[in-house]
């Protein structure tokens, strides 16, 4: 299971090197990293791809970034997105069907994977036609020293469902990453929210999920953010967090709406905040953040979780869906849809047991007793629990 968490204004590179630390303790497997090529003013022939922006850091500096992350189980990826700072991610149609310019894209990939990167991101693949894509995703991968796999992940900026389903249908990369929750949860969500999040998973393209999208948070410290993040870990496919989702990062009222990035606009990264939780503080974005640990802990621990299938168990007025694999223990998520509470919900399923086992909360701890009846579960606004139960024949 391999997880990103992605940042598209890096800090300079020697300070992402300092912050490993915090990366590893969300079980994060993957962190892309960029873009870290100047951004061309002028023609986008000349958009130096190969190059890293010296205000950045130096070559020397992504070497140890490199050593170090491998050494934490963290694989780097790098954005090589060419127009990252733009409306549209290839310059145009004219730009991305230009063989010159594909060739231009072949050259620097070849370059930054002998320098050592796991990797590539590329952002806008609607943009670019399934064959272009394949080559790109067969160079990556047959670049693999070592045996440690390589791979091209594509990103979208596509929003409608129809058109996102359309895109899993013809995509030639090794996972997609779009705005699939951004797309379903635009409106309050509803007990056909997860029949909608797993028909995503019928054309069988490794997906990306994340809350928000690289150029824009979303939400903020809320119990809808909370519900996001448990979606995040539990659905199959690959949760993605970008800098500071993990402590409910809100860009301010400046900030750059999806697919219009503008320089500086994005909010940093508060690591005054990591490193007051790290001393103690229990406000709420330490309580978020604690959620993801957890979170990232029982997916690697628990095959249902990384591993299995989901199927949509009917709950009412709320949404809920079973992970299972083989003949590992079970897990069951509940969400409340709704901004009211859900008293007395019954699960009432052949698939289920009686009770099943509380792991967690988005609103509070376990209690001291965390067997839960499932015929009669209580769920606050916005509420989403995490249970389990064991296999049996």
């Amino acid at each position: 299971m391999t997880q990103i968490w992605g940042s598209p204004l890096p800090p300079p590179i020697a300070g992402v090197a300092s912050r490993l630390e915090h990366v590893a303790g969300l079980q994060v497997k993957g962190l892309v990293l960029g873009p870290l090529h100047p951004q061309s003013s002028g023609v986008p022939q000349d958009t130096p791809l190969e190059q890293l922006d010296p205000g950045l850091g130096s070559l020397s500096d992504l070497s140890h970034l490199l050593q170090a992350a491998k050494k934490k189980g963290i694989q780097v990826i790098l954005d090589l997105t060419p127009n990252y700072l733009g409306g549209s991610a290839w310059f145009g149609p004219a730009v991305a069907e230009d063989p010159g310019f594909q060739d231009k894209v072949k050259r620097a990939m070849s370059l930054w994977l002998e320098r050592g990167v796991a990797g590539f991101f590329l952002d806008g693949i609607e943009e670019l036609k399934p064959s272009v894509l394949a080559e790109w995703r067969n160079l990556t991968e047959q670049s693999s020293p070592e045996g440690t796999p390589r791979v091209l992940v594509g990103g979208t900026r596509l929003q409608d469902p129809p058109s996102l389903l359309a895109l899993l249908n013809s995509s030639s990369v090794g996972l997609v990453l779009g705005p699939f929750l951004e797309a379903l949860v635009a409106k309050p969500f509803s007990p056909t929210l997860v029949p909608q999040l797993l028909d995503f998973l019928g054309p069988q393209i490794p997906l990306a999920w994340s809350v928000g999208s690289p150029w824009h948070h979303l939400v903020g410290v809320t119990p809808l953010r909370a519900q996001l993040l448990l979606l995040l870990w539990t659905l199959p496919g690959t949760p993605v967090l970008s800098y500071g989702d993990e402590v409910g990062l809100m860009d301010d009222e400046q900030g750059g709406l999806p697919g219009t990035p503008q320089p500086g606009q994005l909010t940093p990264m508060p690591w005054d905040l990591i490193e007051a939780i790290q001393k103690g503080d229990n406000s709420t974005e330490a309580q978020l953040l604690e959620l993801c640990r957890r979170l990232g802990a029982l997916r690697v621990q628990e095959r249902s979780l990384s591993l299995g299938d989901a199927e949509a168990v009917p709950a009412g007025s709320a949404a809920a869906f079973l992970r299972s694999w083989d003949k590992s223990k079970r897990f069951l998520v509940v969400l409340n849809p709704r901004d009211q509470p859900l008293p007395a919900l019954a699960l009432q399923d052949p698939r289920l047991p009686p009770q099943a086992t509380l792991h967690l909360s988005t609103h509070h701890l376990p209690p001291a007793d965390p067997h839960v009846d499932l015929g009669a579960i209580n769920l606050r606004p916005y509420e989403g629990l995490l249970l389990s139960f064991p296999y049996t024949p």
